[in-house]
């Protein structure tokens, strides 16, 4: 029986049935199969539990301290050759052997049935109480949640399976968003919607060519901790209490967001930068007028480049009936587009809402047509009836 705070084995690929869980929440990254994993909890179903992938990079490190750039996302487990350094660490429970060898957690969450993992050592290791809420904490600290400010990877780590080829292949100006930051506008499953970060001045864009101008610059925010008063009369998001700050003043381009998979984005900086709760619904409500994108389930199964070239002209970015997504090379089959795809798009919620129904129309359309109560209503005949008064001309 599988217990959380407990560590097990995550067999190879292939022992794995193709319908599990997991094989939606990893295409394109297997490098945790064949691995030891530990235990969060139980997900909602109690046939699922949640785990965080663990990792020895191999021994690279040996005792030697763990490189900075790898602190934020890993949390290493104290054990006999670690070195006594100020790296955040935790400890296995009072009674539990220790890891094999040196070994780290990766701050990612995944799901998988129970039945698919096995046993780890012949006695279970088991992290302590204290190690648990370390690593809670540190995962609440990294959680991708709207108004997050993360970073795009780059072209070469991206992936070409990514389903953020779909949407910016065959649009060179698009590229500009790879390798840049980007703030978190919605969370769907293991799919985020993001908008594009620049650093370009954009108060200073173009201040000689009137309202065309005007109306270019209004399409992006201003993120700063120090500014009070937005270009052009839009508003300034600030970022919340915790976040670190920015080195320079930053824009959000709000004209259109694009969807990637979570495990592709990257953490700017530890700890995260994310905007405050009011600058995020800000952002939202500012971003509908200019929404001219599709929702999620519009670009799962639609086919990326298989490069960053351009692809052929006869693949337009607005046709929806395109072949499906190119499978990863021995990786586990694309899922299907979740029942709730389609309706990911967030209603705005200052445009009207018209009945779907014909009966209420229609009846409203009687109500119109119904007579005026205060109209004055004249009998036929003496409406008809000859006037005196009238004149009457010869023919």
């Amino acid at each position: 029986m599988v217990t959380p705070n407990h560590v097990y084995w995550l067999p190879i690929f292939d022992n794995i049935p193709r319908d599990s869980i997991i094989h939606r929440q990893v295409v394109g990254h297997q490098g945790f199969f064949n691995h030891p994993v530990l235990i969060l909890e139980f997900d909602e179903d109690p046939n699922i539990v949640c785990f965080l992938p663990l990792t020895t990079f191999r021994g690279n490190y040996g005792t030697g301290p763990t490189p900075f750039d790898i602190r934020v996302e890993y949390i290493a487990i104290q054990g006999l050759t670690s070195p006594p350094d100020d790296e955040v660490k935790v400890q296995v429970a009072p009674g539990s052997p220790q890891m094999v060898e040196r070994t780290w957690m990766k701050m990612e969450v995944f799901r998988i049935e129970a039945v698919n993992l096995q046993q780890y050592l012949r006695k279970t290791v088991e992290i302590d109480a204290n190690g648990m809420d370390v690593i809670r904490t540190r995962l609440r600290q990294l959680a991708i949640t709207p108004g997050a400010v993360m970073q795009v990877p780059e072209e070469t780590t991206i992936g070409i399976d990514s389903v953020l080829h779909t949407q910016i292949g065959d649009e060179r100006e698009g590229y500009s968003i790879l390798n840049h930051l980007a703030v978190v506008l919605e969370v769907n499953g293991g799919y985020a919607r993001f908008l594009p970060i620049t650093t370009r001045n954009i108060s200073q864009a173009g201040i000689s060519k009137g309202v065309q101008a005007r109306g270019f610059r209004q399409q992006y925010l201003l993120i700063s901790n120090t500014a009070v008063v937005g270009h052009d009369g839009t508003p300034v998001l600030n970022l919340d209490r915790i976040s670190s700050p920015l080195s320079q003043d930053v824009y959000v381009k709000t004209g259109k967001s694009y969807w990637i998979e979570i495990g592709r984005l990257k953490y700017y900086q530890f700890p995260s930068v994310r905007l405050d709760p009011l600058s995020t619904r800000v952002l939202l409500n500012y971003y509908f007028p200019f929404i001219h994108d599709r929702t999620l389930g519009s670009y799962l199964g639609r086919a990326p480049s298989p490069s960053l070239d351009q692809l052929p002209s006869d693949l337009p970015r607005d046709q929806a009936d395109m072949a499906p997504i190119l499978q990863h090379q021995g990786g586990p089959e694309k899922p299907q587009t979740p029942p709730s795809a389609a309706s990911l798009e967030t209603r705005n919620p200052f445009l009207p809402v018209y009945p779907l129904e014909s009966g209420p129309i229609q009846e409203v359309q009687q109500q119109e047509q119904a007579p005026n109560p205060y109209r004055p209503v004249f009998p036929a005949e003496e409406a008809e009836a000859f006037n005196p008064y009238r004149p009457v001309y010869p023919d």
